[in-house]
């Protein structure tokens, strides 16, 4: 794929600003009720297009964005079914979390919540199709060094969603699904789950780890033919094949930590960064270079882009700071 028409196209910036306190997800402790300014300048993570037309995005304090016109307007999801503990007795969340560690073999267990809205950081949404669709995310579970991944399901084109109830794996950074039961997702390891790559096999109620070999965390990666195009938790790049980790080649010294990559195809992919860091790979992700356009380095180069998406000949970025849109 040639680079120069994939981004004359169309090329549109969206930035929220990072709020002081993110990452939580109604922690299973009671706490202070954050501010509703703080979910209206919340950080986007990611940002997913079916079509040139229809898209979502996700990020910080549960928000989730829907276009149905390319990007020019954007409306949020207010209403959302999730689960939560803010509520909660005290003695019924340590209950909770002692038996959800007595569940070993697979990442779900048995038991019951009440409904709320979710305000934990989302960092995935991907859609099979316009009605069926999934993020994903998590938070970190206080003073045991553990984390919990979210994840929730629309059946309705993103108009209303429903938290996956009880899962016990760690926290997920990126979820990926081929039809509407078998996916993929990427994130945190932990000592049932070493190599932070999971599988589901039943729509997302259920996840499976890879292998029982330790790797890294990871924060983004992308499948193709020959394994896994990924970024680990300190923004390298590197690539999975048959179960081994390689770290990619980047030539440039001017590149950031990375918070993305997207693969276009089986060899060509874009990856982005802190400080408007923009680089391609035209190998399947074995080595990267930088993206040689001024005009965009000169507007991202004091933006943390977050993420990157594809469609055609569009291609879209969100990150921090901002409520700017190009």
């Amino acid at each position: 794929i040639s680079l120069r028409p994939l981004f004359l196209a169309s090329v549109v910036f969206v930035f929220f600003v990072l709020p002081a306190k993110t990452g939580w997800c109604d922690q299973d402790l009671p706490r202070e009720q954050l501010p509703n300014s703080w979910k209206a300048d919340a950080e986007l993570t990611d940002v997913y297009f079916l079509n040139a037309d229809l898209g979502w995005a996700v990020g910080a304090q549960g928000v989730i964005l829907r276009t149905n016109n390319g990007g020019k307007k954007w409306s949020e999801i207010s209403e959302v079914a999730g689960l939560t503990a803010e509520n909660m007795p005290l003695d019924q969340k340590i209950r909770n979390m002692r038996n959800r560690v007595r569940t070993r073999s697979t990442g779900i267990a048995n038991g019951s919540s009440a409904q709320y809205p979710m305000r934990c950081r989302f960092e995935s949404v991907f859609f099979v199709d316009e009605n069926h669709g999934w993020v994903a995310g998590g938070y970190d579970v206080p003073y045991v060094d553990r984390s919990r991944a979210v994840v929730m399901r629309t059946r309705d084109g993103g108009l209303t969603w429903k938290a996956v109830e009880n899962l016990v794996v760690p926290r997920f950074q990126k979820i990926h699904f081929s039809d509407r039961l078998n996916g993929w997702a990427i994130g945190k390891t932990g000592n049932l789950f070493p190599s932070g790559v999971y599988f589901t096999s039943d729509g997302g109620q259920s996840w499976s780890s890879q292998s029982s070999e330790k790797t890294h965390a990871w924060i983004d990666a992308e499948q193709t033919e020959a394994g896994f195009v990924t970024v680990n938790e300190d923004g390298q790049l590197g690539i999975i094949k048959a179960n081994k980790y390689e770290p990619s080649v980047v030539l440039t010294h001017n590149a950031d930590r990375i918070s993305q990559v997207r693969m276009i195809d089986s060899k060509f992919g874009l990856a982005v960064g802190e400080t408007g860091t923009l680089l391609q790979s035209e190998n399947g992700g074995l080595s990267w270079s930088a993206i040689e356009m001024p005009e965009i380095a000169k507007l991202a180069s004091n933006v943390d882009i977050r993420t990157v998406a594809a469609s055609g000949n569009s291609v879209w970025f969100a990150g921090d700071p901002g409520t700017i849109l190009f």
